[in-house]
């Protein structure tokens, strides 16, 4: 399964604004070094209107250093765990699984995103992903059980998707080309 980076940005390397020298060493002004944190859980980003409302929430917040973190869509872990459990019994649930996952997606990517440009490139990296969680499910309908990893792999997807999914609705509404 490919890392995903969904953004970058040194969190802990100050701007030569908000630093002072002093001698051989940089002082950081602590006044100018806040981050204003975000932690939205899944039942924040749970549909649509959800997602409309943490940008709303994050647009009205001021200040260039702001950090946001995203959990799954509400439920959407347990029900990747869901594919687990039964991938174990047996084979034949995956499919409808991953459709009935890549459905309640598709229909918020959809609603939020007006670029179909950016609606095929976010379905295109879900489609990857989901094919990875197919063959990992698979790989568990053979031996009849999940290894821990497998469960870690499978359960974070979401959290990719809805901050990937949430990165590129900002993007759209404060118009990045990004």
């Amino acid at each position: 399964m490919q890392r995903i980076w969904v953004s970058y940005a040194p969190v802990c390397r100050p701007t030569a604004e908000e630093t002072q020298e002093t001698g051989s060493r940089t002082r950081v002004n602590a006044a100018d070094n806040k981050w204003m944190v975000h932690k939205f859980g899944g039942t924040s980003v749970a549909d649509t209107t959800c997602f409309q409302r943490v940008a709303e929430l994050i647009r009205a917040q001021s200040g260039p250093r702001q950090a946001v973190v995203v959990s799954a869509m509400g439920g959407m872990t347990n029900d990747l765990l869901a594919l687990l459990t039964n991938a174990i019994e047996s084979a034949d649930t995956i499919e409808p699984g991953i459709e009935a996952i890549r459905a309640r997606y598709a229909g918020t990517v959809e609603d939020l995103l007006t670029a179909q440009a950016s609606r095929d490139q976010i379905m295109q990296a879900f489609e990857s992903e989901a094919a990875d969680i197919a063959d990992i499910l698979n790989s568990v309908a053979l031996v009849g059980s999940a290894a821990k990893r497998s469960e870690d792999i499978v359960a974070g997807c979401g959290e990719i998707w809805s901050t990937r999914l949430l990165a590129a609705f900002l993007d759209q509404e404060s118009g990045s080309d990004e």
